[in-house]
């Protein structure tokens, strides 16, 4: 609320306006940790360094809220400790950060990457939550739907190869029934890079 530096070793409030990270260093020291589990930000601007939600942690985005990408990243290291961005409702990704988990649910109008922001493992429609601009999907990244129902498919999956891209693989968990003709589809003919796998039984 405002501007106020975060001193090393002291606690942040569990809620906060505006949270960034803005480290300059080298690659080696430029990582910016969330200790936290239970941190919402209404703005989250990644400006420079590398962020770093923890491994099974999440960095939630209220609702109405945005991420700023201008030069930063979250970490995109394989044993996970770029950590969940969980969207709360409607908002919008700018720039173009690199990502790892972005979590989206009850999106009301919708969560837009508006420069289709670079997925590096997951990205998770889950209950009542829908893209209205998709991010771009690098190799070895799934897109999951997870929302214990009907979901009818809108743009997340990418609407032209390339720009911004298919998913490289696609999980349809079970309960989840992803509807293909209730929106309209550009491509009519959709495709991906890697694997469709069903869930459980009744997926």
């Amino acid at each position: 609320n405002g501007t106020v530096n975060q001193i090393t070793g002291t606690r942040m409030a569990d809620v906060v306006g505006s949270l960034t990270i803005n480290n300059s260093g080298t690659a080696s020291n430029n990582f910016v940790t969330l200790t936290d589990n239970n941190t919402t930000a209404t703005t989250f601007n990644i400006q420079a360094g590398i962020f770093r939600a923890g491994s099974g942690n999440t960095l939630r985005i209220a609702a109405g809220g945005t991420v700023n990408g201008s030069g930063g990243h979250v970490s995109t290291d394989v044993n996970g400790e770029g950590g969940t961005i969980q969207m709360l409702g409607a908002g919008n990704i700018t720039g173009t950060p690199r990502l790892w988990i972005v979590a989206i649910g009850n999106s009301g109008t919708g969560v837009s990457f508006t420069n289709n922001a670079p997925i590096y493992h997951q990205c998770i429609i889950g209950s009542n939550g829908f893209v209205t601009n998709a991010p771009t999907y690098q190799s070895g990244s799934t897109l999951i739907y997870r929302t214990n129902g009907t979901f009818a498919r809108n743009v997340e999956w990418g609407n032209t190869a390339g720009l911004p891209g298919y998913p490289h693989h696609v999980t349809v968990d079970g309960n989840t029934i992803v509807d293909l003709f209730t929106n309209g589809i550009t491509p009519a003919t959709l495709a991906i890079g890697g694997n469709l796998q069903l869930g459980s039984s009744n997926g």
